[in-house]
């Protein structure tokens, strides 16, 4: 059985007059709707500002059409009632170091069962980020536990919505 299920999504930009829109780019700007700015405006607050672990503070800019970059890590198993995410939304894309901190991040928050769970998912997962660079719009990664029998929903997916993510650094 594939360890890694990878699959692409098409481009997430707006189509021309005349043609239909990737339905990617449709929910994109449902979830940008959903949120409280106005259009066009780019003055930032506190909370629109993220601090990555051991870094500098990355502004996070929404204005029209939404940050560069957007993407998340995400632990999940639907069985023990788990998701937790390190997400991304910035002008500049995330550093593989960004990216490992992220995860680590996630790692430390869960319990010692959780860990137990998730170790098979995090170290595929980490492994890939630490050996992987400029990885484009429309990846989408899943990292399974090796025992699918005992743990057939616990995952690590890795999901880059717009940009890049995880550049040298």
């Amino acid at each position: 059985m594939n360890e890694i299920q990878r699959k692409q999504s098409g481009p997430t930009t707006s189509a021309s007059p005349g043609q239909s829109e990737h339905p990617s780019s449709q929910s994109l700007r449902t979830e940008l709707r959903g949120m409280s700015f106005e259009e066009g405006e780019r003055a930032l607050s506190p909370a629109q500002t993220r601090r990555p672990s051991g870094g500098a503070a990355v502004q996070m800019s929404k204005g029209p059409g939404g940050p560069s970059h957007r993407g998340r890590i995400q632990f999940q198993d639907e069985d023990i009632g788990v998701e937790k995410s390190w997400p991304w939304a910035q002008e500049t894309p995330p550093t593989q170091s960004d990216g490992l901190s992220g995860m680590d991040a996630i790692w430390s928050g869960l319990s010692k069962s959780e860990k137990k769970t998730f170790d098979d998912s995090y170290t595929k997962c980490r492994a890939y980020v630490a050996s992987h660079t400029d990885l484009p719009p429309g990846t989408s990664l899943s990292f399974y536990h090796n025992d699918k029998s005992k743990h057939p929903h616990t995952r690590c997916d890795i999901e880059v919505r717009k940009g890049v993510a995880f550049t040298k650094g």
